[in-house]
């Protein structure tokens, strides 16, 4: 078996214990709402089209893995919910692992970006299609700049399997797949040409259909719907809420840090043998959109913005690491975890420690309410 297949393997089979054991530890306020969506569709009741409800996200990645855990195996609507939580989130961030294990085999990126992926604080504060959305994004980017630093030309089945990551985490959060898939579209364009790109966009329109059951029988409502939901956002008759600047500065910290770094390499000539320049302009072009689509709407929350929070924290660590351990060095990194050099711990070990101290001023009740029983709620 391969390394990359190793990897894969262990942080899947890792990824779902961890994820459904703080699943059942934590919130579940957000989740029961999720779990009855799961009800209410195989039950054909007609509260599953409420838009002030689950519906209209679309996130109906969830609602099709609950409904088969339900359905055949009979697991409860609550469990069928966090195992489909469980098995999409660790299977998203195995596979951002393994392609950072691809991209840089030399490097321990790969194993901070685990740690982030299944660690990171914003996930034990968002909805469930939310937690989902995060590595689904990551994915789509990481897939996207896999393609772009292949010297050997590469089969359309690849750039199709891009397209089916995006039309996933459309047919799980529209209003995120929207702007990530469109600019992961555009360089793909610009990169590989006009046949790639319908590639691309052929695999994104066939995942959103095969996952979102509402546009097998009622298509033209539904995308209505979907419009409706997003355009709530904006309705003067809804109670506005806010995000507050030091809320908004604290969730932004590391992601400034990491934005500001991958500048500063930019501007001295040094991001290009990091990561592809055009990957970052992409992503500082969808946060910029995102951050002024978010701050413009009256509902306004922090945790729409953590699919990108997440995103700049995961590069900070291969900023970090390439700047002070750069993989170029053949004597710094090794090809196994028992032979990280210490200039490699210690970056690591600070990232984990700013990591935690954020966690804490960023939820201050977090750990206790993580800790304080890992048990499944009924």
């Amino acid at each position: 078996m391969t390394r990359e297949k190793r990897v894969f393997l262990s942080l899947f089979l890792y990824g779902v214990v961890f994820q459904f054991a703080t699943r059942g530890a934590g919130d579940l306020s957000d989740t029961w709402i999720w779990a009855e969506q799961i009800q209410f569709f195989l039950e054909r009741d007609p509260r599953v089209f409420d838009l002030f409800g689950a519906y209209g996200h679309p996130g109906t990645t969830l609602i099709e893995l609950g409904s088969l855990f339900h359905g055949f195996f009979g697991v409860s609507y609550i469990h069928a919910t966090m195992l489909s939580m469980s098995i999409l989130i660790a299977g998203a961030t195995a596979a951002c692992a393994t392609i950072c294990l691809s991209l840089f085999p030399r490097s321990i990126w790969w194993l901070t970006t685990a740690f982030i992926l299944l660690l990171d604080r914003p996930y034990f504060g968002v909805t469930p299609t939310t937690a989902i959305v995060i590595p689904l994004t990551t994915l789509s980017i990481l897939t996207m700049w896999w393609l772009w630093v292949q010297r050997l030309p590469q089969p359309p089945w690849r750039y199709f399997l891009l397209g089916a990551i995006i039309g996933l985490t459309a047919a799980t959060r529209l209003d995120t797949a929207l702007p990530v898939g469109s600019v992961m579209i555009a360089i793909i364009w610009y990169r590989f040409g006009l046949s790639k790109m319908l590639a691309v966009l052929a695999g994104a329109v066939i995942a959103i259909f095969v996952f979102d059951p509402f546009l097998w029988f009622m298509p033209i409502r539904h995308l209505a719907d979907l419009i409706r939901k997003f355009t709530l956002h904006y309705d003067t008759k809804i109670i506005p809420t806010g995000i507050e600047s030091a809320e908004l500065i604290r969730g932004l910290a590391l992601s400034a840090l990491s934005s500001g770094w991958s500048l500063v390499l930019l501007v001295r000539r040094r991001l290009s043998r990091i990561v592809p320049i055009p990957v970052i302009i992409g992503c500082f072009i969808i946060s910029v959109f995102t951050l002024a689509v978010v701050l413009s709407s009256s509902t306004q929350s922090l945790r729409y913005l953590a699919p990108l929070i997440v995103l700049w924290e995961i590069f900070l660590p291969l900023l970090v690491l390439e700047t002070f351990v750069p993989t170029t060095d053949p004597d710094r990194q090794s090809n196994g975890l028992s032979g990280i050099q210490i200039p490699s711990k210690t970056v690591i070990g600070l990232l984990i420690l700013m990591q935690v101290l954020t966690s804490l001023v960023f939820r201050p009740h977090l750990i206790s309410r993580i800790f304080s029983g890992m048990i499944f709620r009924q």
